[in-house]
């Protein structure tokens, strides 16, 4: 998914200094969708130190949501 800057504008985030300039018509890049089955997202969520605690299908279309835990 990408949104477009309709004119030239500039974004500032005061906490950590950042300034970006986006020209009209350019787009970000906001969201990636990749495809796992469920095993593969339980065991990248385990080398990286989380537990899935639950999943939840939607087999009409289809999507998961995993709930991620760690201590």
């Amino acid at each position: 998914m990408h949104l477009r800057s309709k004119n030239r504008q500039t974004a500032t985030i005061q906490k950590i200094g950042l300034t970006v300039t986006f020209e009209r018509d350019e787009t970000i890049w906001t969201e990636g969708s990749h495809k796992y089955t469920p095993q593969e997202v339980i065991e990248m969520d385990r080398r990286a130190g989380f537990q899935c605690a639950g999943q939840w299908f939607d087999y009409e279309w289809p999507f998961a949501e995993s709930l991620l835990v760690t201590d």
